[in-house]
């Protein structure tokens, strides 16, 4: 079958299903029986793991099969009879769910629950979407796509994977009503759980499935008609809320003045004419909001390393280009920093192209010229603009954008900080999801993903699993503590000293003569670092605890 041929075909499927009225119950599709045994990757001991049979195309179950990778970790059986399902489902797109299993025992591991998750369709061990050229440890940039890589990517997979038009956020919400409806019990509740896209897809799985589940979790919240069209506007956003914050610090203010905005605006373009000369050949504007975009995804931890960096590199002296060597080794030349191997860079292009792009918007041109009027920034719309026009989108079917009419329990958390998503865009969501037993939180201080080190946000799981709909205890949100532009409470400074703001002067500083040694240690550390970051700019949040 041709791709073109294979487009019309799932066109007539797709047109089929959006014949249904919105909100109208799905039947899903009853998978074989399941052989749960080891997970190959291991993510946490007690974990099980299987090749669920699915069909390609639930409207046309006799088109052909898909093997989705599913797992879970069983609870305590004593208490079978109280036990919750939840089902995770993880960010991105692009996460695996399977490799989630452990930071998801971290979380819920003391409840009486069951925990599945799966990896959706194009990740992991669900049809994994790769150019196997591009994405080669010996290619331009390893695992990572360069720019320079995604045209021949692209050309790649058009010709072939003959399965493009069946990845979708909607066959991979049937996928998950299929598995649920599978595998739940009728003595034991179901909650959904999704973090960052997997609210997306939690959104999209209840315009099917509104009837299936028994209470819903949705943490840092992705409305159904945003896009990746947002991202950078959105994280620049952020930043200057987060500055703001500088100005109540009185150690913050004291450093940065009055108007720390205005120094953010500035010191870009003063690295472009030239300021810190010995670092300003290798670091322009554009990467200054680029180190500053990174951190600023890197959440609530790393925040007060912002204004800080600010101030170091506006006086750039020896002291500060050897903190900001060790900020730069520990946040992204650790092992830790990085996308871990499950996830894929090419299924989250693809669902973006598809369906997180606006079907007409500005040019990359238009994005790029943004990100100069930007204090900090990702690169992330600019990016995925170039790529827009010569994707092999699926067809975008008739439940993109549409809010699900669910009026069951559910429990809504958003951070009052997060870099992607500002809390205003999702003022008609949260009047949407009004009906008795929803309930919003918003955490002022947190960033995405608001339980990532968060015990109130834990907290509050923990009750609404128990009962899903009772009125919540919020009081624990008014105590929580904000964050802190002085310098954060931590013996171990990412900056590698005791003086976070760099006021003393270094033995080896003071050393007249060894003063252009220690400049050119430095810039080579940092010159290197640099050229990583390049390869790193599209990175996604971290800051996701569980995805």
């Amino acid at each position: 079958m041709t791709t073109r041929t294979l487009a019309a075909t799932i066109r007539v499927a797709l047109a089929t299903v959006a014949a249904l009225p919105l909100g109208t119950a799905v039947q899903a599709q009853q998978p074989p029986p399941i052989n749960w045994g080891p997970c190959s990757t291991s993510p946490h001991e007690g974990a099980e793991c299987a090749e669920v049979i699915l069909p390609l195309d639930h409207s046309a179950p006799t088109a052909g099969t898909i093997a989705v990778a599913t797992g879970r970790i069983m609870g305590d059986q004593a208490e079978a009879g109280s036990r919750s399902q939840i089902w995770y489902l993880p960010g991105g797109p692009g996460d695996s769910g399977i490799e989630a299993l452990g930071r998801l025992h971290a979380i819920f591991g003391e409840l009486p629950v069951d925990i599945y998750s799966l990896d959706p369709r194009g990740v992991g061990g669900t049809a994994l979407l790769r150019c196997p050229e591009q994405e080669a440890d010996d290619s331009e940039e390893g695992r990572e796509l360069s720019a320079d890589e995604w045209p021949a990517c692209i050309e790649w997979l058009a010709a072939n994977r003959s399965d493009l038009d069946y990845l979708t956020s909607t066959a991979s919400a049937r996928d998950l009503g299929a598995l649920v409806d599978a595998l739940s019990k009728p003595e034991n509740r179901v909650i959904i759980f999704g973090a960052s896209y997997g609210t997306y897809w939690a959104n999209r799985y209840l315009t099917l499935f509104p009837e299936q589940p028994d209470g819903v979790i949705l943490d840092g919240i992705v409305p159904a008609d945003w896009t990746f069209a947002e991202f950078d506007e959105s994280l620049d956003g952020a930043g200057r809320r987060l500055l703001e914050r500088c100005v109540r610090s009185s150690e913050c203010a004291a450093h940065l003045g009055p108007d720390p905005t205005g120094l953010a605006e500035e010191l870009p373009d003063r690295f472009d004419e030239g300021h810190c000369p010995d670092l300003s050949n290798e670091i322009d504007g554009a990467m200054l909001r680029l180190v500053f975009g990174n951190m600023l995804m890197g959440g609530p931890e790393v925040w007060p390393y912002i204004p800080a960096l600010m101030y170091r590199m506006n006086r750039c002296r020896i002291r500060d280009l050897q903190a900001a060597g060790a900020l730069f080794e520990t946040l992204f030349e650790s092992e830790d920093a990085g996308e871990p191997e499950s996830h894929s860079p090419v299924l989250q292009r693809h669902v973006a192209m598809s369906e997180l792009w606006p079907e007409s918007g500005p040019s990359s041109a238009d994005f790029e010229a943004a990100l100069t009027r930007m204090t900090m920034t990702t690169g992330v719309s600019a990016s995925f603009a170039t790529t827009y026009a010569d994707w092999p989108r699926y067809p975008r079917d008739e439940l993109a954008a549409v809010t699900a009419d669910y009026s069951g329990p559910m429990l809504l958390l958003h951070g009052g900080l997060d870099p992607t998503m500002p809390v205003e865009r999702l003022a008609s969501l949260i009047d949407h999801f009004d009906a008795p037993g929803q309930e919003f939180v918003l955490f002022p201080d947190s960033g995405h993903v608001t339980v990532s080190g968060n015990p109130c946000s834990q907290s509050l799981y923990a009750s609404f699993i128990a009962e899903p709909g009772a009125p919540l205890d919020r009081s624990c949100v008014d105590t929580a503590t904000p964050v802190n532009l002085g310098a954060p409470h931590t013996d171990e400074s990412l900056f590698g000293t005791g003086d976070f703001w760099g006021e003393k002067a270094t033995t080896m500083e003071i050393g007249v003569g060894v003063i252009n040694f220690l400049l050119a240690a430095a810039m080579a550390g940092l010159v290197l670092w640099t050229s990583r970051l390049v390869r790193r700019r599209l990175r996604r949040n971290k800051t996701e605890s569980a995805s």
